[in-house]
């Protein structure tokens, strides 16, 4: 259906809005665009404030269903994460000019405006401050592939 790559700058403008950049719209399969944009997405800071991730609806119900089954009713611990991702989970809606406003709450909390970057990461996209990123950037210079953690097919973001 889709895999989201690359990066782009872009800027928000003063009612909080910012667009989708046409090269990650055009990583959704032609046939699937429609649907994906009109459904909308899911967005939420990630577990360590670094940025906001932003999910098609349609992988965000996967991922919370995955994360359901993972953790089990009586596991303390995985039922406060299960509550901890949802709650700072907001939909957003994409306008017929492919705009969209970030949420106000998880804005402030990153501290996300003026020139943000959309990175594209597969099934999910991230949006960084420029700042944030271009120090990433930076500390990753000489990256290299770390070994697998886990089989590919139980990794899914």
């Amino acid at each position: 259906m889709f895999s989201f790559a690359s990066n782009h700058a872009l800027t928000i403008d003063e009612k909080g809005r910012v667009v989708l950049p046409l090269a990650l719209r055009k990583c959704i399969r032609e046939q699937d665009r429609e649907k994906v944009l009109q459904d909308g997405f899911m967005v939420r800071p990630s577990d360590r404030n670094e940025f906001l991730e932003m999910y098609p609806k349609e992988i965000y119900i996967k991922r919370v269903d995955e994360l359901e089954a993972r953790y089990a009713l009586d596991d303390a611990a995985g039922q406060a994460y299960l509550r901890f991702f949802q709650s700072r989970s907001e939909p957003v809606e994409i306008d017929r000019q492919y705009r969209f406003t970030l949420p106000e709450k998880s804005a402030k909390a990153l501290q996300l405006e003026g020139e943000v970057i959309f990175v594209g990461r597969g099934k999910t996209i991230e949006i960084w401050r420029k700042d944030r990123w271009e120090d990433w950037e930076r500390a990753n210079v000489e990256f290299r592939i770390p070994p697998a953690s886990a089989p590919a097919q139980a990794q899914v973001r």
